[in-house]
This record gives structure tokens, sequence and C-alpha cells, in this order.
């Protein structure tokens, strides 16, 4: 490991660099009514459920802002899961996969996101909202939450009583009447349209993402006692991704609030440490949120600031670093540190990184060997032999699972100095239209099988 460490003041560069991303940007023309953080930024009114209701519901919230009038707002959203939104002031865009919706006062359902959402608000807002837990739409018999992901559905649309939701909230309520209210909406609903329990399964999978977004699928997998083909398909069925997304997306935003000042300030060094170096940050971090780390912090964000506040409250939670009800941390003390220092966190960042690597590999074998045993078993496509649209189609999500775990074996090999991965790179070259003289694809497979030492 000693010879990929560059040099000292190369390692003290990382720490040097977030130091250097101080306070967030606020838009001082706004007032939020439940008051601000020590760096300004704007806080909710939140909690989480009554015990009840914990298997359904993650957090609720309220915010209330007031505004210069026609005072514009240009954030965005970036939510793990689906939340009902009740919008009861303000004029809102957001862009959806769908494209652009607008509204004023509605009750919508928010899906997950699968990166930053823009979204605008004109004049002074107030938005409610419930967090549902994973799993929580399924029970239901709702919407799938893969076709709601990056995406927005009225209440209208999904064939519930907008007014009644609309009229749950007293003017001259407090913020917990208007919670209490939302819980008992919830408990009608539950009433009226659950089929089962939310998926327990569901509940440990978010649990690990909240706890330690760079754990593997397979290793989590193992973990938790269930095989990884079912994990993977629950996942994608109760987050609307693949598990792998999922954990990639925890780990960013988790940056996210850090970057923010909402993050528990006790966290800061290992949520930095969840990155292998500077230039791995940004690269993960301007993928999801369209900005670089740097600009995230200079430029106002406070929709985007409420409810990274929001998840990091029932992020503590889950992982017991906040009791509920307890004050919600309100930034990130952050602390320079030596060279030597620099020089350690550097050379634990790059054993974590090989054995990152190691375990990505694991987890390309296995799901290269899977695809493998189907093509032994007589399905064609894998090697794309014959160039037949339909059977590409069908190899393509294996095409991108193996694709985007060579990409980033390779990126992590790059960091710690060593040669490229060598297997992906073998088994592109097998592929395309073979010699006459070539055997089909299910002993090609069989082959394959035989050259990593495992049974068909």
């Amino acid at each position: 490991m000693n010879g990929s460490i560059r040099s000292i003041s190369e390692s003290s560069e990382w720490g040097a660099t977030m130091n250097r991303i101080s306070k967030p940007a606020v838009d001082r023309a706004i007032q939020p009514a439940n008051g601000v953080s020590r760096d300004g930024q704007p806080i909710s009114y939140s909690r989480g459920p009554a015990p009840d209701l914990e298997p359904w519901v993650g957090r609720l919230y309220v915010s209330i802002v007031d505004t210069p009038p026609d005072h514009r707002l240009d954030c965005g959203l970036f939510s793990d899961f689906a939340c009902i939104r009740i919008q009861l002031r303000g004029r809102w865009e957001a862009s959806t996969a769908d494209g652009l919706r607008t509204s004023t006062r509605a009750a919508m359902l928010f899906g997950p996101h699968t990166r930053r959402m823009p979204i605008s608000v004109t004049g002074s807002f107030t938005s409610v909202g419930i967090s549902l837990r994973p799993g929580a739409c399924h029970a239901f018999k709702g919407p799938e939450i893969t076709a709601l992901t990056d995406r927005l559905a009225t209440f209208a649309e999904l064939g519930m009583d907008e007014e009644e939701w609309l009229s749950l909230f007293d003017p001259d309520g407090t913020p917990e009447d208007w919670i209490l209210a939302m819980e008992d909406a919830m408990r009608r609903m539950i009433a009226d349209r659950a089929t089962r329990m939310p998926e327990p399964l569901s509940a440990r999978f978010e649990a690990a993402a909240f706890s330690d977004p760079t754990v593997s699928v397979g290793q989590l997998a193992q973990d938790i006692g269930v095989e990884q083909r079912r994990l993977e398909r629950i996942v994608r069925r109760d987050f609307g991704m693949p598990p792998k997304q999922v954990l990639r997306r925890a780990r960013a935003l988790d940056m996210a609030s850090h970057l923010r000042g909402v993050a528990d300030r006790d966290e800061a060094e290992s949520l930095m440490l969840r990155f292998y170096d500077q230039s791995h940050l940004i690269r993960e971090f301007s993928a999801l949120f369209g900005m670089s780390p740097s600009q995230f912090a200079q430029r106002p964000q406070p929709l985007m600031t409420l409810g990274l506040e929001t998840r990091q409250s029932r992020r503590l939670e889950s992982i017991q670093r906040l009791a509920p009800g307890e004050i919600k941390p309100r930034g990130v003390t952050r602390r320079r540190s030596g060279c030597r220092a620099g020089f350690m966190a550097k050379a634990d960042r790059l054993e974590r990184l090989d054995t990152r690597r190691t375990e990505m590999e694991a987890d390309y074998t296995t799901a290269l060997v899977s695809a493998l045993r189907v093509t032994a078993a007589g399905k064609w496509g894998l090697f794309d032999h014959t160039a037949d649209r339909n059977a590409r189609a069908a190899v393509a999500p294996v095409m991108a699972e193996l694709g985007d775990l060579a990409e980033a074996i390779d990126a992590a090999r790059e960091q710690l100095g060593i040669e490229p991965f060598a297997l992906h790179r073998d088994f592109l070259a097998a592929r395309g239209k073979p010699s006459p003289q070539a055997v089909g694809e299910p002993k090609q497979a069989l082959a394959w099988l035989e050259k990593l030492g495992v049974a068909p």
C-alpha cells in the first residue's frame, strides 16, 4: 500500500479542500417560521411518527417560510423515499421526468429521486408532509415506486380525496397540531387501504443505507441472511432502483448534509472518508446533484437544506445517534489536522479502497457467473453472436450491471496504481460475431465457467 501513497502534501489536500468549503450560503430574504441553524440555514418543525405508525412513516414535517412578494427560489429536492407533500402556500414548479409540473394548493405523492429534482417556488410558502417508509406504497397497493421515481402524482390522479387532506390544517393550529392531524389521516389510510405490513427486509436495508452506505450489496445480503437476488428484487420494488444505486445516493446525501451544515459534527471526518479522494467526491456528487460540492455550498439552497435537515434527523434516530425528540445537530465543526494526520488518513482511505475493490470484483464475478449459467442452460444473447435486437434487450440489464461494476473497479484500481480489471476486458473481447468455426453461446458459456473454476 505504501507505494500508492504519493506525498504528504497530497494526502492533506483532501482535508484542506473540505475546510475551504466554509459556511454554506444563505438566502437572507427568507424568514423561516421555525428558525434557523447557527449557520443561518432554514429549519423545519419535524419529528418521528407515533409508535403505531413507525412501520409506515419515516418522518413528518412542517415548513413555513415567509419571503418578499414575488420572491422566487430556484432550488431542488433530493429524497430517498416516496413522500406525501401538501403545499398550502406558494406557486410551485417541479422539473420531473414527465416534464414541468406546476401547482399552488395541492396534495401530491412524490416518488424517490435518482438525482436532484429542480424545484422553484414563488412567494411565501407553507409545505407539510410525510416521508413514507420503503415498502409502504406496496403495502397500500399504491402506485409502483419504480414508475414514480423522479415523478409526482396528484391525489386526484391517484384517486384520493385531495380536499380531505388540504382541510386537515387549522390556520390557527400549531405545527404539532398539524402533524397530529396528518398522523390521524395516515391511520385512516392504513385502515382503508393497507393489505399487508411493509416488507421487513426493506426496513433492514434502509437502516443499513443510513448506517454504512459503503457496504457491498453482497456483504449486506450475507449480513441480513438473505439471497442477494431476493434482496435486489425487494429493493428495486420498494426503493425504485437497484440496491447499489440506493447506497450510492445515501452516501451523496450524507455528504450534502455535511456541506449544508445540518449533519452531526462528530461524523464529519467519517462522512468524508466514504470518498476515496477529492476527485472521487466531485465526480460522484456532480453526477447526482448537477453541480460540484463547492458550488453546492456556495449557492443558497433553502428547499434542499430543509429536506436534508429532516432526513438527517430521521437517519440519526435510525442509527441511534439522536434520541427521539432530542435537539437536532446544527452544524459541523471542521478541524484542521497536521501533515501526519493527513498522511494517515490517506493511508486509511487507500486501505478502505482496496478492500472495496476486492468486494466489487467479487460482486462482478458473481454477476457474470450467474449470467453465464443462464446462457449455458440454452438462452442466447450474452455473447451477442446473432446481434438479435430482442436478445440484446433481454441481456441489457446484465450488461449494464457488469459495465457499472467494471467502471467502478477500474476507477478504484487507477487510484491504487494497479492495472485495469482484466476479467471485464476479456469478457467484452469474447462478445460479438463469431468465426464460422466457433461454438455456440451455450458451449462458450460452459468454457467460461470452466475457466473461472465454477460449476455450470
